[in-house]
């Protein structure tokens, strides 16, 4: 008989997602009938304005997503692989295997060598290594046909992503993977443990994944690996846009700007790793324009322009050991750290190993890769992260000599105009949150729950001052052109939003804190150009206080 992991029906109370429960209008109401009831006291209004605005502090935050949410909360976890909710058809049925006996928790094998995770390109000369590779996938597609429970056949690791990362969240809603501060460390786990099933796979306790090095200067790292591409091999899949197609998209879409302006030049976690309730930059930059450009180009996109597909192609492995290396590199530049937050850390999963054993395992258990985890990534050039001209925003010391520097967020919300001969392009004037701005300010551009299908992948590209922007406005080289954003088929509900750095950008056109602006966003009509018009609720210019 099955061991649940709680008394309850699978779900305890730390399990429910209080993160994303929108209480503070309904304390608002509270705090007017508050103050009422409290006037013929001997209270005082200002002692009740202040007991209110205490519990605003305490209880609600806005995330950077513009929702209203708990800024504190429980840890999550661990999901309960006892109680899965079967999705009616056509959705796929994502149930993991049941496990045999209570999951354990993670432990540190300080025996297992330290391995090292190379870059494709680095590899394509070892021959041992790549039949390796390609013998490893080859029994976990064995696997799959042999013993279809087994969780670690290729299909039930397509399935354990996509339970946890594409809709309907068979495991609850607490547990979507994307779009929050848990992409990361979440990936990184499976990461490990499929790397543990393909040393298994091999005999070979010191195999490890390799990297696709997609954010390489050298076009030629942005083309498939040419291992995933041989039709004979068990990395291969036919469910891909062709190879041509592959790297002329990631040449244009991934550039060294782009990856600086939006990572390399930026220090906050919540920014690049993501908060409670938004997702980082690593999530919606180049993690999103890769899945795009690899999933075939017609719906249903499969396999990697789909999340609940995604992990059934061998090539999803290295191009998230891709991103695990960038958070890694990211993480060792001066002054980056990773969220402290208690809620962030405590949080626990549950992933099946190389022994089809169940194991917990937190997210403070995978911070430190090197001496928990047992793997380092091979040192590759990364131009990303290194300072050039105008990686100093100069406009965060825009301000006022003597002010004191910002310590609240500022922010202008701007209506949005679609245009009426493009539906695919919507236009916000935007004004200074500040009349006279103070130093000590990180400026951002917000684009507030913009409305898509699920069902479909999403590019926006964002302008500033770009009166004419089309699909075929230039972006490479282009000092009005902002950044872009991604979404893969599958995953968050709608609406979402999503924020950008500005502050590299605004330099660059010798715009203050204190200026006006326009703001284009254009949607790629390569998924579709006859949806309906772009949608977005308002375009929010930010001043966020300088961590």
């Amino acid at each position: 008989m099955p061991v649940p992991l709680s008394a309850a029906a699978g779900r305890s109370m730390k399990s429910i997602n209080w993160r994303k429960i929108l209480i503070c209008p309904s304390l608002v109401s509270f705090s007017v009938v508050f103050s009422k009831l409290q006037q013929p006291r001997r209270l005082g209004m200002m002692t009740t304005i202040v007991m209110v605005a205490a519990m605003v502090i305490v209880l609600c935050g806005s995330s950077s997503n513009g929702h209203v949410s708990l800024a504190s909360a429980a840890p999550i976890g661990p999901p309960n692989l006892f109680a899965c909710t079967t999705p009616r058809p056509p959705q796929p049925n994502c149930c993991l295997p049941v496990p045999s006996s209570r999951p354990s928790a993670f432990a540190i094998n300080s025996s297992t060598p330290l391995r090292t995770r190379r870059a494709l390109q680095n590899v394509l000369q070892d021959a041992r290594y790549l039949a390796r590779l390609n013998a490893a996938y080859t029994r976990l597609r064995r696997l799959e046909r042999e013993a279809p429970n087994d969780p670690r056949g290729l299909e039930q690791q397509r399935k354990l992503h996509c339970a946890f990362c594409s809709e309907p969240l068979v495991y609850g809603s607490q547990y979507n993977m994307h779009g929050d501060w848990f992409f990361l460390p979440w990936h990184r786990m499976l990461l490990y443990y499929h790397e543990r099933i393909l040393a298994w796979a091999t005999g070979d306790v010191s195999f490890a994944l390799p990297f696709w090095n997609w954010d390489s200067d050298a076009a030629a790292q942005k083309a498939l690996p040419s291992p995933y591409a041989n039709t004979t091999s068990a990395l291969y899949t036919a469910r891909r846009r062709a190879a041509a197609g592959i790297q002329t998209r990631l040449q244009r879409e991934i550039t060294r700007d782009e990856l600086f302006s939006g990572i390399g030049s930026v220090t906050g976690p919540d920014d690049v790793i993501g908060t409670a309730g938004n997702r980082g930059y690593l999530e919606g930059y180049g993690h999103g324009a890769v899945h795009n450009a690899v999933g075939q180009e017609q719906p249903p996109h499969r396999d990697m322009g789909d999340l609940a597909w995604a992990g059934y192609d061998p090539v999803f492995y290295a191009h998230h050991a891709n991103v695990d290396r960038m958070w890694s590199v990211w993480r060792q530049l001066p002054g980056r750290s990773d969220p402290t937050s208690a809620d962030f850390r405590n949080s626990r999963f549950v992933f099946y190993d190389e022994n089809a054993n169940a194991k917990i395992i937190a997210v403070s258990d995978v911070l430190d890769h090197a001496t928990n985890l047992r793997y380092v990534y091979e040192n590759v050039p990364n131009s990303w992260a290194r300072a050039r001209r105008g990686a100093s925003p100069a406009v965060a010391d825009d301000g006022v000599p003597g002010e004191l520097p910002l310590r609240v967020r500022r922010t202008f919300q701007a209506s949005v105009t679609v245009s009426a001969e493009n539906p695919n392009v919507a236009t916000a004037f935007v004004q200074s949150p500040e009349t006279t701005p103070r130093r000590g300010v990180v400026p951002k551009l917000t684009l507030r729950n913009v409305a898509h299908s699920l069902a479909e992948p999403l590019a926006l590209y964002v302008f500033i001052n770009e009166p004419d922007a089309g699909a075929n406005t230039p972006r490479a080289g282009n000092p009005r052109y902002v950044g872009a954003r991604y979404l893969v088929a599958g995953g968050m509900s709608m609406p979402v939003s999503f924020t950008f750095p500005i502050s590299l950008t605004l330099d660059g056109l010798n715009l203050s804190l204190s200026s006006n602006f326009t703001v284009q966003v254009v949607r790629s009509v390569e998924f579709g150009a006859s949806r309906p018009a772009l949608s977005i609720q308002s375009i929010d210019y930010v001043h966020d206080p300088q961590v």
